[in-house]
């Protein structure tokens, strides 16, 4: 907790943490760990040989009608990867059934590689258009283009257009390639066909930590103080594990909320509703951790991160971090226990007092 709060937004703050339920923008599903491409900028670090994880599609499609019926989770559908259209008729199958489930918003991410042949591009749209797909998300930057032609996401882009299919066509950046760099390799035609182009910085997790240099990155514009509250996503990634986001934390698996393999997602949403550990990272911000974790004689450097996304992923991969954390929450579960075990004994003490009498 920051010391220099006042009483009042303390209070706030720990009524936020004891109160308020968890909510979500929508359920994502990482269909697949594995990606035709290797890019440097990877989080997942996508695109190995140890990335060939698939979810089985028919827990998949189970998974996303139960989601459907759980009022914390808005009406947004979203399929991502690794590379979600390796695997094109899983694709069009939970769409499809997404559609069915009443999702009024039915989205995906994708490189694109499936553009290379315009005609092919307009058949795959039709058919995801005929499935529910309402829009999609283009990977498109420098270190995509090593990967996917550009003609490829010029046919995406089109094709998209012509079945209407929104497009945002989503580019990442560090200081030393930015968004012209990476538009100018496009056909101008197909980037007028783009409904949305939107930028962000590469975040400094996973693939991009270990070949970027660290002067590249940029830094968040809200620092370490910020918490998660207002953009999570449910995340079930291609091992059927359940997590609060999918910006690094779906990647940190010892955090898992659950698994849609062993248990219905509505009782992992619940679980997970009422975990003070994660209630503290999501309303108070991953930063909270930070005095828990020096007091237990971890040298952490603030300078060292440059955004809540990339000090999260740090801290609860981090084998010793995490077990301090977690030992640290079991003994106040204990604590909690032993306290209303006392003071149900002495209520029934008491109780038992005033009969004999």
């Amino acid at each position: 907790m920051n010391e220099h709060l006042s009483e009042n937004q303390k209070l706030l703050r720990y009524a936020l943490l004891l109160n308020m339920p968890l909510h979500y923008n929508g359920l994502v599903m990482e269909n697949t760990n594995r990606c035709n491409a290797r890019c440097a900028i990877c989080y997942q670090s996508a695109g190995g040989q140890e990335n060939n994880t698939r979810l089985d599609l028919e827990t998949a499609k189970t998974c996303i009608r139960e989601a459907a019926e759980i009022d914390c989770i808005e009406p947004r559908f979203h399929l991502a990867g690794g590379e979600a259209f390796l695997y094109p008729e899983d694709c069009f199958a939970l769409f499809q059934t997404a559609k069915e489930a009443g999702y009024t918003m039915i989205t995906a991410t994708t490189n694109g590689f499936w553009g290379k042949d315009l005609q092919k591009a307009r058949q795959t749209c039709q058919h995801l258009r005929e499935c529910g797909l309402t829009s999609m998300e283009l990977s498109w930057d420098y270190w995509h283009s090593e990967f996917i032609p550009a003609a490829a996401m010029d046919n995406c882009l089109l094709a998209c257009r012509e079945y209407e299919i929104g497009t945002n066509l989503r580019l990442l950046t560090t200081k030393s390639h930015d968004m012209e760099e990476a538009l100018s390799r496009l056909n101008p035609e197909a980037l007028r066909a783009a409904d949305k182009i939107t930028s962000a910085p590469v975040f400094a997790t996973g693939r991009a930590a270990q070949i970027l240099p660290r002067e590249d990155f940029y830094h968040s514009r809200v620092g370490l103080d910020d918490n998660c509250h207002s953009t999570l996503n449910l995340t079930v990634n291609s091992f059927g594990e359940v997590f609060p986001c999918c910006a690094g934390m779906d990647t940190c698996r010892d955090c898992a909320g659950g698994n849609i393999y062993q248990q219905p997602i509505s009782h992992i949403v619940e679980s997970m509703n009422a975990d003070p550990l994660l209630r503290q990272l999501v309303f108070l911000g991953v930063k909270s951790f930070l005095p828990l974790l020096r007091a237990n004689g971890c040298e952490i450097d603030e300078e060292k991160y440059f955004s809540i996304c990339q000090l999260c992923s740090s801290i609860f991969s981090n084998p010793e971090y995490l077990a301090i954390i977690q030992n640290e929450f079991n003994k106040k579960r204990q604590s909690a226990l032993e306290k209303a075990v006392a003071r149900l004994e002495a209520k029934f003490l008491g109780q038992e007092k005033q009969n004999d009498a």
